[in-house]
């Protein structure tokens, strides 16, 4: 039995050749790191696509530690200066832990997180004013 050609010539430009390149080297990037992840024993959640129009739980955010550069999986990640959900939640974990001095810094921390807000909606609001005056 005869066997089928497999291999064809494909002309490319020089910009459509580096588009080829650059999404095998991440598809071999993303490889690596989900063969990396898997042979310690740890979970790799890639990216949703982009367009995705769920609102749940998913990847926004990639988590590194400032030490060493190593991933940290399994966290979610809060953006106290965009949402007040965040910082509510950051109150409560600063009640719960026994740590007394991170629960000073995060109380702290929110304080002047509000302030920051309060004044940027206070200046939003100027400008409303003066646009609708």
């Amino acid at each position: 039995m005869e066997r089928p050609e497999l291999s064809r010539t494909i002309n490319l430009d020089s910009k459509s050749m580096k588009s080829l390149n650059d999404a095998i080297c991440l598809g071999l990037e993303k490889a690596a790191t989900i063969h990396e992840a898997e042979t310690r024993g740890r979970l790799v959640i890639l990216p949703p696509h982009e367009n995705n129009p769920y609102d749940g739980l998913k990847v926004k955010y990639r988590v590194y530690k400032a030490r060493n550069g190593e991933p940290v999986e399994n966290c979610f990640v809060l953006r106290p200066d965009k949402d007040m959900a965040a910082r509510m939640a950051i109150r409560r974990y600063a009640e719960c832990t026994e740590n007394r001095q991170l629960a000073a810094d995060l109380e702290m921390w929110v304080d002047e997180m509000l302030e920051v807000c309060a004044f940027r909606e206070a200046a939003e609001d100027d400008v409303k004013e003066q646009h609708y005056e």
